[in-house]
């Protein structure tokens, strides 16, 4: 295995003792059936009316969940960062095919296994069974909280709720698809953005007056 493939997989390495006391032989045989992919910006990794026969692990890059309108606009239902799994939630829980498209937002290196290898590795690894479950959990409640709060507010709320807890998320992605997100104009959300910078930096000022300055100048 070359070196960028073994740096690679140490994060997940990394994450799966995280979430259980696996053995280091059970994380060796996990690894090996995870296989790498690179996607370009726009790549889909689950198209919408595919069935759902894998998962994926994000080593660098975001992915997103989106749709088409009848119109034909993209609409993006929510994010994934670095360092989570990921599939297409309503056909791998429901097995039917998938409701939204998986793709790529930025380039993406991807680790990912079959649904198929994962329930057969459970027969031999009898504690996979709960760590799926725990992952599942924690990734269905992150993506429930951010398809569901951009539809509560108003843009501004929206904008701000976003930098409040995704601002790490935001400032990674180009403008028009945190307005897509959500389900504003470039224009408007250009607008917001102005505004939230501006205030951000008038209360910054406030809060951190510059000292005064003593000795000859």
């Amino acid at each position: 295995m070359d070196q960028s493939r073994i740096k690679e997989k140490e994060k997940l390495k990394l994450f799966l003792k995280q979430i259980n006391s696996f053995t280091p032989n059970q994380i060796n045989f996990i690894l090996s059936k995870f296989k790498l992919v690179d996607l370009k910006s726009g790549d889909n990794f689950i198209s919408t009316g595919e069935p759902v026969t894998k998962i994926g692990f994000i080593v660098k890059g975001i992915m997103c969940a989106c749709f088409s309108t009848q119109k034909g606009k993209k609409e993006i239902s929510y994010f994934v960062p670095e360092n989570h799994f990921f599939s297409e939630a309503s056909g791998l829980y429901n097995k039917k095919p998938a409701r939204l498209t998986i793709q790529a937002v930025l380039p993406c290196k991807i680790l990912w296994i079959g649904i198929a290898e994962l329930e057969e590795m459970k027969d031999f690894i009898p504690s996979l069974e709960n760590a799926i479950h725990v992952v599942g959990e924690r990734e269905l409640s992150d993506i429930i909280h951010m398809e569901m709060f951009p539809r509560k507010m108003l843009a501004k709320e929206k904008y701000i709720e976003l930098m409040i807890h995704f601002s790490d998320l935001v400032n990674r992605l180009p403008d028009y698809i945190i307005a897509s997100y959500l389900g504003i104009t470039k224009y408007t959300f250009s607008r917001i953005k102005g505004e939230y910078l501006r205030n951000s930096s008038t209360d910054f000022a406030k809060h951190n007056p510059p000292s005064e300055k003593t000795g000859v100048v």
